[in-house]
């Protein structure tokens, strides 16, 4: 009979079918967290590499300037506190002279109002190839303690869906372990 054949090759086909988190997508490995550690602190302490190794971590690159950024660092304080130390959460900013404008007064008083209760970083552009070559803020990744990607939102021009919200931060590690 002719099926066994066909049916042997999608058996073997979905065997070695690698999961969402395969290789070609962005991981939270030793280069990413150095390269985060090596950022400078906008608000509180700066990152120590041990502080993500090996933990749920989200990573969010925003702008003071950007209104979905300000919604989505609310359901990360929101989903932060949640959680504690089990969960790292690090907002880089990117894109903070857009339009050629600096106006440094106003990410401070972005911050003072936001007051992130986790990791705020400055000079994302530095290490914005590293995840994907960053281009549209919020772009924000959730990597399991095992540094696999387990969720990567990235806000599109004219979409109706605007930042990630904490019922999918909760969704994307629902079954994760929490780490160290």
């Amino acid at each position: 009979m002719r099926i066994w054949p066909g049916i042997t090759i999608l058996i073997t086909a979905l065997v070695l079918a690698q999961p969402a988190w395969a290789e070609d997508s962005i991981r939270l490995d030793q280069d990413r967290i150095s390269a985060l550690s090596a950022l400078p602190a906008l608000q509180g302490e700066p990152v120590m590499p041990d502080a993500l190794d090996g933990r749920i971590t989200v990573v969010t690159f925003f702008a003071s300037w950007c209104p979905p950024c300000r919604e989505e660092l609310l359901h990360l304080k929101e989903f932060r506190a949640r959680h504690g130390a089990e969960v790292a959460v690090v907002a880089v900013n990117i894109f903070e002279d857009f339009g050629g404008v600096k106006n440094p007064g106003r990410l401070s008083r972005f911050l003072e109002v936001a007051d992130p209760a986790f990791y705020v970083l400055g000079e994302g552009e530095r290490i914005s190839s590293l995840f994907g070559d960053v281009r549209r803020i919020p772009t924000l990744f959730l990597f399991d303690n095992d540094g696999r990607s387990r969720l990567h939102f990235i806000h599109e021009r004219d979409a109706t869906k605007m930042f990630t919200t904490t019922e999918e931060l909760e969704a994307a590690i629902a079954g994760v372990s929490p780490g160290q």
